[in-house]
């Protein structure tokens, strides 16, 4: 491959700006080769590239929406993360609940991803999701987040904060790594005068915000535990 004037200027100074006011000729010219390499084909970085050019191809929407961390969970076939979010009641989620997921976590970006939406679990964050397709399906992918806060509504013994697994199709509840397919907790009602209305046993208090203090903090999945 050979490097038209400006560009090997440009990777001169880049060269010289990374080396630093005393570096001398030899460190320079090492810097420039390293520089150099990341630009020829097949290098690791124009692999990078190229994986995002095809991304950016296969992406066929995207949107951002505010929304509550419910849970983090796996995917066992792809290893991405599955993040439980509860949103705004749609015709798609009529219970405001919905998952998207993360980038794969056996790569080291895809970990650090899941694991930054384990502690945000109670957040309200703000997230901006991308329907990739690939293998002949679509898939929500996450691409960024930003957090707004705990969420003061937050609170676990309100189902609207419980991510129902139930209303996965079997499919999906498979491919999880908890294969799990739990009953959500039905509201005992509680012992009233029979001229009083019953109250579901959660809505006799008011929902407090919990914050989410080191205590609370789920415990590091298995999973998500960087390799030894």
């Amino acid at each position: 491959m050979a490097f038209e004037p400006a560009v090997q200027q440009q990777i001169v100074i880049a060269a010289a700006t990374v080396a630093g006011p005393n570096a001398n000729d030899g460190e320079v010219k090492a810097h420039a080769e390293r520089i150099a390499g990341y630009c020829m084909e097949g290098s690791i970085v124009m692999q990078a590239f190229a994986a995002l050019d095809q991304r950016e191809q296969n992406t066929s929407q995207v949107k951002s929406f505010p929304a509550t961390i419910l849970g983090v969970d796996r995917e066992v076939t792809s290893t991405r993360g599955v993040v439980f979010l509860k949103t705004r009641p749609s015709d798609y989620h009529p219970n405001g609940q919905e998952f998207s997921r993360t980038e794969r976590t056996d790569s080291e970006s895809g970990r650090q991803m899941a694991l930054m939406f384990q502690r945000l679990i109670g957040h309200k964050v703000f997230v901006t999701v991308a329907v990739e397709r690939g293998n002949g399906a679509n898939t929500r992918v996450i691409r960024s987040v930003e957090d707004k806060g705990i969420d003061p509504e937050y609170n676990t013994a309100d189902p609207r904060f419980v991510f129902d697994y139930n209303s996965l199709d079997h499919w999906m509840r498979a491919k999880l790594a908890t294969q799990q397919q739990p009953q959500q907790p039905q509201p005992q009602p509680v012992a009233v005068p029979a001229q009083q209305p019953q109250q579901q046993q959660w809505q006799q208090q008011q929902p407090v915000a919990i914050p989410v203090q080191q205590s609370q903090q789920p415990q590091q999945q298995q999973w998500l535990q960087a390799p030894s």
